[in-house]
């Protein structure tokens, strides 16, 4: 089905049919913020599953029925520091449960304690979460299988790295006293 939309015009000024969604009432500004933020995670953090280690044995083999340890660490390159941040950490087809490091009882998925994660990290440094987590693998697979899956769950941001304690020159802010010397 096609869209024909027409135009009129009266003393020279465009009349547009109404929008078929309603206007935003946010100033242009606002809504680029919303946006923003809103895409943050996907832009500028990072979620690693690191340091996966079978509990009762040594090297990378996972056999039916191990329970395996493993760390989670988060990188943010963006210029919100991040607070309060929870992630989910999520069994998936090839384990049949997580836990955090002491629990008694392997769930479908768990929530880990909030963390904070500071702005503008460099590529190579990371925010470790304090805890270990563990997972029990499944049946034995031919191929490769999803294990574990964790995923942002929620977090507050802040812009204090933007506007607070910055250093270093800047020419466009200054000002320079001028007088005639006289000899004496």
């Amino acid at each position: 089905m096609s869209s024909i939309t027409t135009r009129a015009t009266v003393s020279d000024v465009p009349i547009s049919p109404p929008s078929s969604s309603p206007a935003s009432s946010a100033p242009p500004l606002l809504e680029q913020l919303s946006d923003a933020i809103h895409d943050y995670p996907k832009s500028y953090l990072t979620v690693d599953i690191y340091s996966v280690n079978p509990v009762a044995s040594d090297g990378d083999v996972i056999n039916t029925g191990d329970e395996v340890t493993f760390r989670i660490r988060v990188n943010n390159t963006g210029p919100l520091a991040i607070d309060n941040l929870k992630l989910l950490v999520e069994a998936e087809a090839g384990a049949t449960g997580v836990k955090k490091h002491g629990a008694s009882t392997f769930q479908s998925n768990v929530t880990t304690a909030p963390i904070s994660v500071p702005a503008n990290q460099f590529e190579s440094s990371w925010t470790e979460l304090p805890d270990d987590y563990h997972f029990i693998a499944g049946p034995a697979t031919t191929e490769k299988v999803d294990l574990v899956k964790v995923l942002l769950w929620d977090w507050d941001g802040n812009l204090s790295w933007m506007l607070t304690t910055h250093t270093g020159r800047s020419d466009e802010t200054e000002d320079v006293y001028s007088h005639k010397v006289l000899g004496t």
